[in-house]
């Protein structure tokens, strides 16, 4: 019916299709639409960025209530959750061993990562300069796993974690002074929902 009377204005007197009509790509759009193929609605990645953004924020929310640690800095970029924390706060300087001061907080964050199970989690350790770049890469490898064991026998899926050990190859200060090495010395942890 409406498609054969579509796909006649797309053809010339004798019959014979107008390839180079301009018509044609706005009547195959127009047929797509008609009968439910060709591209996807326009909205629905938008809507499910909306969704996305709302489960994050009520993630973020959450995971703030239940960490006792001020100095866990949560940022919610839109896209995932990262959670940033000095390293000081969860290792001896140059060690691997977790410190027990963090133990509840960790415990809190893997309680969220089960009530929020759609993402994936990437756990990254950093250190400053100081030593051997191969030395910092084992130490911030080894700190990264030990968290991700830590989540893991609370409860969180290791299927769902990553651990990598970045040592100094990222910084986000100078080098030069204390207080930029031990901004650079951190742990970062990537929660990103799953597509």
């Amino acid at each position: 019916g409406v498609v054969a009377v579509l796909l006649a204005a797309c053809t010339a007197p004798d019959g014979t299709p107008m390839a180079n009509s301009p018509r044609v790509p706005a009547f195959g759009g127009l047929i797509g639409a008609i009968t439910g193929s060709g591209q996807r609605k326009p909205g629905k990645t938008a809507s499910a960025g909306m969704q996305t953004g709302t489960a994050l924020s009520n993630q973020q929310a959450a995971l703030r209530a239940a960490l006792g640690e001020p100095r866990i800095r949560i940022v919610n970029s839109g896209a995932a959750l990262v959670l940033t924390l000095p390293a000081s706060l969860a290792f001896q300087p140059a060690d691997a061993t977790l410190r027990d001061s963090l133990k509840s907080d960790l415990a809190a964050l893997a309680a969220n990562l089960v009530q929020f199970p759609h993402s994936t989690i990437v756990i990254a350790a950093h250190t400053d300069n100081t030593g051997p770049a191969s030395q910092n890469t084992r130490l911030s490898q080894a700190r990264a796993e030990v968290l991700m064991a830590a989540l893991s026998a609370n409860g969180v899926g290791p299927g769902r974690m990553r651990a990598i050990g970045r040592g100094e190859e990222l910084p986000i200060a100078t080098n030069l002074t204390p207080e930029g090495r031990a901004r650079n010395r951190r742990i970062e942890i990537t929660i990103r929902p799953a597509p």
